[in-house]
């Protein structure tokens, strides 16, 4: 069996190569209008304000804080505020809610690892680490493994 190839000339290659380039240019040129305008200020603010909100429904939440991942009851995020401040924040939310601070916790000048409990609740882990001139934050919800 014999199986003709074609080339193409340069004169074809050329044609098909401006091609893609006009039409790549008309979209960039556009800023993509098909796909809706890009948002201001008012937007992003709206739209932080919706995740501020979602979070605090499971966690509370430090007014200065770089949201980098929330998925369900597993949250993290960085913030400048210091370990001892985090602490402090969440040792008086939990507090609050009725949690009581398992005897497991430690905190040192670079990090600190909490666990609250509540009869009933699930338990709420909490592990700051100083990370330069910032504080990362991982604070998850797990099954009670014992009251």
């Amino acid at each position: 069996m014999h199986i003709e190839v074609k080339e193409m000339d340069m004169k074809t290659k050329l044609l098909k190569v401006a091609s893609l380039l006009a039409l790549v240019s008309v979209l960039v040129l556009t800023n993509c209008n098909g796909f809706g305008s890009p948002l201001d200020s008012q937007d992003l603010e709206k739209i932080d304000a919706q995740i501020r909100e979602s979070i605090t429904k499971t966690f509370p939440l430090p007014e200065s804080v770089d949201v980098k991942t929330h998925i369900a009851e597993d949250l993290r995020f960085s913030t400048n505020l210091t370990i001892n401040e985090i602490v402090m924040i969440y040792r008086d939310a939990y507090n609050q809610k009725g949690y009581a601070e398992d005897a497991s916790s430690l905190v040192s000048s670079e990090s600190a690892s909490l666990n609250f409990k509540k009869f009933g609740e699930k338990d709420v882990r909490l592990d700051v680490t100083k990370s330069g001139t910032v504080s990362d934050v991982h604070i998850w919800r797990v099954s009670p493994s014992s009251h």
